[in-house]
């Protein structure tokens, strides 16, 4: 399987894809991702003429596969995440861009000093995909916390 199976949206812990079986007299072939601590279960796959289309096509082996990666990004997907992936990169971008016209400008010295660190912290974000919020948190503490 070259999908790999996300967290629990709900408690954070770790889920496992089961076997495909049949629904409803042979009406549907689908697998199921549980959640391993809370028991949250979502269930996907094919409806019969599409796995006996499937089955004949590839194989018994390949079929059961791909059941199973649907069932895995039924699982991984979450409402609106690539929208906030697009709205962290162009924060963290937006940061970037205030703090070079910042530091290029008659700032004043704290910004000047905490420059590198505000370009260190936005680039972080942006590739851990984290919150630009952070980047302002950092930026906006006392020295004394830094």
């Amino acid at each position: 399987m070259t999908e790999i199976i996300k967290p629990c949206p709900f408690c954070g812990s770790s889920a496992e894809v089961g076997p495909v079986y049949d629904y409803d007299d042979r009406r549907a072939y689908l697998a199921r991702v549980e959640c391993l601590s809370c028991s949250v279960v979502l269930s996907d796959g094919l409806c019969f003429s599409d796995y006996i289309n499937h089955l004949r096509e590839f194989g018994k082996e390949e079929t059961e596969k791909y059941i199973q990666e649907l069932a895995i990004k039924y699982w991984n997907r979450r409402h609106g995440e690539d929208r906030l992936r697009a709205q962290r990169a162009r924060m963290a971008k937006a940061l970037i861009v205030l703090a070079k016209a910042a530091y290029d400008s008659d700032a004043t010295c704290a910004i000047k000093n905490n420059f590198e660190t505000i370009i260190d912290q936005a680039e972080h974000c942006r590739r851990q995909k984290d919150c630009y919020t952070c980047v302002l948190k950092y930026a906006l503490r006392p020295e004394a916390e830094k």
